[in-house]
């Protein structure tokens, strides 16, 4: 899964978000009012849902390969399987929230834009500097979406194997429910309807 980690996070995500700052910044027409929808359309969702799917569906291979084996199982991931389609339409639903955090960036820069009367390279740079496209950026929703799927994976390889509880590994300082939650998840006895609410304590 490192290796998937390292693939989507240097090779796919990063180069998205350049281009994706490229294409934002060519839907800047002269002499027409912008909004965030403007230059960001839907078709922007569908591109980067595209592009994630199948990093997504290796993480969730990861997890249900990691529960089989930890139950002395063959692997048995399907791609048509329902419980791995529910995981799909999940990171479905979390693409949607990066697109508007998205369009949220993009509404703070026309804004300090327009109040400071902006030319369209100021407008250029202002957004292929922002956290909205940065490297870091890529990296955090990298590890949030391949991390989230891998659990969710072996949630329910666990489930359908009739596994109630599972122990938590978690970095040694990390809470359950957000990172500073004093509830600590590592070594932690949590049912499967825990494990499956807080795949990640939070994104990283």
């Amino acid at each position: 899964l490192e290796d998937e980690l390292d693939w989507l996070n240097r090779q796919v995500l990063e180069d998205f978000f350049a281009d994706q700052a490229d294409r934002v910044v060519s839907r800047f027409p002269k002499g027409r009012k912008q909004t965030p929808g403007d230059l960001l359309p839907e078709e922007e969702r569908r591109l980067l849902e595209a592009l994630l799917q199948p990093h997504v569906l290796a993480g969730i291979e990861a997890g249900f390969d990691f529960a089989a084996g930890q139950l002395g199982l063959a692997p048995d991931f399907n791609e048509a399987d329902p419980r791995v389609l529910e995981i799909l339409e999940g990171a479905a639903g979390r693409v949607v929230g990066i697109d508007e955090e998205t369009r949220r960036i993009l509404s703070v820069i026309l804004s300090e834009g327009r109040s400071a009367g902006w030319s369209v390279q100021q407008y250029t740079e202002a957004i292929r500097n922002s956290s909205g496209f940065s490297q870091a950026r890529a990296e955090r929703i990298a590890r949030t979406e391949l991390g989230t799927a891998d659990n969710r994976g072996a949630v329910e390889r666990y489930r359908a194997a009739g596994i109630e509880q599972v122990q938590i590994i978690d970095g040694p300082a990390c809470g359950w429910s957000s990172h500073d939650d004093a509830d600590f998840a590592n070594g932690s006895i949590r049912s499967l309807a825990e494990a499956q609410g807080n795949p990640l304590s939070h994104p990283n």
